[in-house]
């Protein structure tokens, strides 16, 4: 040991008289702002990432960011060049530091930055980071702000939340090919259902995906990121933390409760479109008719509901049935026309000379009951039409006698249709939003057809 350097004896001496100075002068993590020089929090860290180099025209280095977490909030810190190799081995997840004098700043691209604070952190040389060693019980060691699953509508793309819900239904296992990466993926979406009876998709990746096992129970999942593309839906990320059946938080037990008490497995099951016994048919006493929706939604603002119906189509808008899309597997954005044979996708930020065609199929239906306008898209389309888009498009360029006979031949074949209603807002007037999320051919006088017909002119 050199003659200048302290002794192991010393050091703990040190960072005990540290810790006992400022343990009662923290800040909590919500309060910082940029106009506060001299603060010290106290706060775990629960996301380290990797020491990652970069490069660009003005040179290259080394970053890294962490995640700390107080009983008030998270915020997001960077090390850059020398402060990135000096400060990331000291830090460990689950611990508890004290962090003083670093930079305090506005969120600069929130891409990169899924914490639920308005700023963010830089570390410099002058500052300061030291492991707590008292009792660290009183900091948790994940801190929520949930979001309800309903306002969610209203973040915006690239957004974080937390958010609390009971799993309703789990999706089968899938393989992607990563836009960015070409690397396969595995992916699954599971729908979230809090006491509202809103719901949202949540794609889990990679080891997640793989091990989710969590129907009918509570997951919660923070910094969950917003997705715009067809309606909102939430991705977990690399920055994300998911719990399943996590019952020591208080919204968790009550959300538990409701639930069970409610019968709310049963009413999910339903609501899942998924046959008890594989048969769609089986299903016949859940369904309901357009006049019992119209009903229900008529002067409210209710959030979305699922529902099975037995209906014909009576109309599609053959004009718009497809539209031009994006070639990539893990991309369904439309593509616009750059130049000659050159189609630009501005979800993805490039030019092909392929594109690919898709379903936006709007029509309208009719039951016993009443009729309702519908949305579908590709997946759903394409079993309606019993063609691809692609295939449909190939057809009305051989042929416009022959598309318009194609559509004239779904006219008034009747379905079994599993369906999303919400009320929406268009030109200042409220009204019933239908999208089919399955459909099935129904064979006209069975005997669970013709049951349901009966139980749809009882509620008429």
């Amino acid at each position: 040991m050199g003659e200048g350097t302290p002794g192991p004896s010393l050091v703990s001496a040190k960072r005990s008289l540290f810790n006992s100075q400022v343990d009662k002068a923290t800040l909590e993590i919500k309060s910082l702002n940029p106009y506060q020089n001299k603060y010290t929090i106290r706060a775990r860290v629960t996301h380290k990432g990797e020491l990652r180099s970069w490069s660009n025209s003005r040179g290259q280095g080394k970053v890294f960011n962490v995640t700390f977490e107080d009983k008030s909030g998270d915020i997001q810190a960077t090390g850059f060049n020398d402060q990135a190799e000096k400060f990331h081995p000291l830090l460990e997840v689950g611990k508890v530091f004290y962090l003083s004098h670093a930079q305090v700043k506005p969120v600069h691209n929130r891409a990169f930055n899924q914490t639920s604070h308005n700023y963010e952190l830089t570390l410099n040389q002058n500052s300061l980071l030291v492991e707590c060693l008292a009792n660290t019980d009183d900091v948790p060691t994940v801190s929520y702000q949930f979001t309800p699953i309903h306002d969610i509508n209203f973040k915006s793309d690239k957004d974080a939340v937390d958010v609390l819900g009971v799993c309703s239904k789990v999706s089968e296992l899938r393989e992607v090919i990563g836009k960015s990466t070409g690397k396969a993926l595995k992916k699954r979406d599971v729908t979230l259902m809090d006491e509202n009876e809103s719901t949202i998709s949540l794609t889990l990746w990679q080891d997640q995906a793989e091990t989710f096992e969590g129907l009918h129970k509570i997951v919660t999942c923070k910094n969950a990121v917003v997705s715009d593309f067809n309606g909102k839906s939430l991705s977990a990320s690399f920055k994300s933390r998911l719990e399943v059946e996590n019952l020591d938080l208080p919204e968790a037990q009550a959300l538990r409760k409701w639930f069970d008490s409610n019968n709310m497995a049963r009413k999910t099951a339903a609501m899942s479109g998924t046959p008890q016994s594989g048969n769609i048919d089986q299903l016949h006493d859940e369904f309901t008719s357009f006049g019992m929706i119209n009903l229900e939604f008529m002067g409210t603002q209710i959030n979305a509901r699922y529902y099975n119906v037995d209906a014909v189509i009576a109309h599609l808008n053959g004009d718009k049935l497809t539209y031009k899309a994006c070639t990539e597997d893990n991309c369904k954005a439309k593509v616009t026309e750059s130049g000659s044979n050159t189609y630009f996708c501005k979800k993805c930020g490039k030019s092909d000379s392929k594109f690919t065609y898709r379903y936006l199929m709007r029509g309208h239906a009719l039951d016993v009951t009443d009729h309702q306008w519908f949305t579908a898209f590709d997946e759903v389309a394409s079993e309606i039409m019993g063609l691809s888009a692609t295939e449909l498009m190939a057809l009305k360029d051989r042929s416009d006698a022959d598309f318009a006979r194609k559509l004239d031949s779904i006219q008034y074949e009747r379905y079994l249709f599993r369906v999303k209603c919400n009320m929406e807002t268009y030109n200042d007037e409220n009204r019933l939003k239908m999208v089919i999320l399955k459909a099935a051919k129904v064979e006209p006088g069975s005997p669970a057809h013709i049951e349901r017909l009966r139980n749809a002119l009882k509620d008429a």
